[in-house]
């Protein structure tokens, strides 16, 4: 039935062989009538693979209807090779299709709004799921649920140690962002604290720690990261943090002790084994009573429902993580759909009257048009490592308010004028070029480093302070490959310091 059009697709290499044999696997079970029904049915599997293929959950139905299946797949290519695509295809005549209509009628391989068939059509997100992705979406979803339905109030003496670990800022105006995710974490069972670099999450969940020790000793805690380098990174930054309120005098020593030093990786916390998967999960539950999910950008929808469907329903539950940065590299991008309208801190009239009534703070926000997790995400806008009007400041908020749109030279170029002492900006240079600019810098950043190991002698056991010389300067790179990659800049580095 689909014969020769369906073959030219695949000849195309417009989509994976997986989408393909799906598609082609489907089709059969469905048997549609005429070919024209065929082929348009074929063309919506294999867009919702194809998707899926490229770490994205769903097929938003509604946000494709009446645009170009290449606009759909967001190719690139010639202008000529794109004409001729679509010449050969003639997939223009696919553009008015209505999809939804078509994702409801095909009963025999996509069920509506349940997990009987391959494929689920959604009607309220107007979303067509592969059938695995929708259930772990759906028995997430079911849990946040119950989750935000259990609030606790605040006693006497929790709202004073909440106010002596966060005291209010002195600039007139300026909200105590980690304050009020203190407050939203104390008050709900389900908080997602989000924040760019230096805002401050790991000090700030610590000190929310410290308040639940402080109701309930007894509570068990554990720290989660997605990976062994950020469990690491997690485990210093909360004994780091430890250490800091020990020397202000805001944490007793019975309590310090309570707060785990250890992170567990998602892996290791569910005791996964290589053959019989998460030893954890709904039937066997991992007791705790709080869990600490940081990075939680880098967790995919998967493993999400894993660890939430293994945890106990009366666990609170704080997600840390940036949703500016990369999601998973598995589907899903849960903690940036997570974030009431991608952006956070828009509460509830409620949230925002009460907040104010405790801590005579004006909080000037819209409560009008929160979302339902709005009063249970918090977004910490304030970085403590670089100013907002700063040159890496505005450059960060370029990145992220772009983030979907190609960003052109001229962006970075007139922020290089502004803050020459902060910015350089380097293009179109060969691998001798590159090396020309870098290695003097590099010399330079690295000298107090390169003296010290001249001097370095291991009798002296002195490991400690070189090593802490050496990362004192870092060189950061978005690839492992290419001219701007860590390979070939590893490589640069070492020519130019030995």
């Amino acid at each position: 039935m689909l014969s020769s059009w369906f073959e030219a697709i695949a000849q195309t290499e417009l989509f994976y062989p997986i989408d393909i044999h799906l598609a082609r696997l489907l089709i059969a079970i469905e048997k549609p009538e005429g070919r024209s029904e065929a082929e348009a049915l074929a063309l919506l599997i294999l867009m919702c693979s194809h998707y899926t293929q490229r770490g994205h959950s769903a097929l938003p139905l509604d946000l494709i209807q009446g645009k170009s299946i290449l606009e759909i797949l967001r190719l690139g290519g010639s202008d000529q090779w794109l004409s001729q695509v679509n010449r050969q295809l003639n997939l223009w005549s696919m553009q008015d299709r209505d999809w939804k209509k078509l994702a409801s009628s095909a009963k025999q391989i996509i069920s509506v709004n349940n997990q009987l068939n391959p494929l689920v059509y959604d009607e309220e997100t107007q979303m067509l799921y592969l059938q695995r992705y929708w259930v772990y979406e759906h028995s997430l979803s079911q849990v946040i649920a119950k989750s935000r339905k259990l609030n606790y109030a605040l006693d006497n003496n929790t709202l004073k140690s909440l106010n002596e670990l966060f005291p209010e800022s002195e600039e007139d105006g300026k909200t105590n962002w980690q304050k009020l995710a203190a407050y939203a974490s104390l008050q709900n069972h389900f908080t997602v604290i989000s924040g760019g670099p230096g805002t401050g999450k790991t000090t700030t969940v610590t000190k929310i720690l410290v308040l639940l020790l402080q109701q309930n000793p007894k509570a068990r805690i554990h720290l989660i990261a997605p990976t062994g380098k950020a469990a690491d990174r997690l485990s210093a930054s909360i004994a780091a943090s430890l250490d800091m309120l020990t020397q202000q005098s805001l944490l007793q020593e019975k309590v310090k002790e309570l707060i785990p030093r250890e992170a567990f990786t998602l892996h290791r916390f569910l005791r996964y084994h290589p053959t019989m998967g998460f030893r954890h999960n709904k039937s066997n539950p991992r007791m705790s009573d709080i869990i600490i999910l940081d990075e939680a950008s880098m967790v995919p929808l998967e493993h999400f429902n894993r660890l939430f469907e293994a945890l106990p329903s009366s666990c609170r539950i704080i997600l840390l993580g940036d949703k500016d940065q990369l999601a998973a590299v598995e589907n899903g991008n849960v903690l940036g759909d997570l974030i009431a309208g991608g952006e956070g801190n828009s509460f509830s009239q409620e949230f925002c009257q009460c907040y104010e009534s405790l801590f005579q703070v004006k909080l000037n926000f819209d409560g009008e048009h929160s979302l339902p997790l709005a009063d249970s995400t918090v977004n910490l806008e304030h970085s403590y490592r670089f100013h907002e009007q700063s040159g890496i400041g505005h450059m960060a908020r370029l990145l992220n308010q772009n983030h979907q749109n190609a960003l052109v030279k001229s962006d970075f170029m007139n922020l290089e004028e502004r803050f020459p002492q902060e910015l350089s900006l380097w293009s179109a240079l060969d691998s001798t070029g590159l090396e020309a600019k870098l290695g003097p810098k590099l010399k330079s950043y690295f000298a107090a480093y390169l003296q010290a190991l001249k001097n370095y002698r291991v009798e002296e056991g002195l490991e400690g302070e070189l090593l802490g010389k050496a990362m004192q300067f870092r060189v950061l790179c978005a690839q492992h490959e290419g001219l701007c990659g860590v390979e070939a800049l590893n490589e640069i580095i070492c020519r130019s310091l030995f």
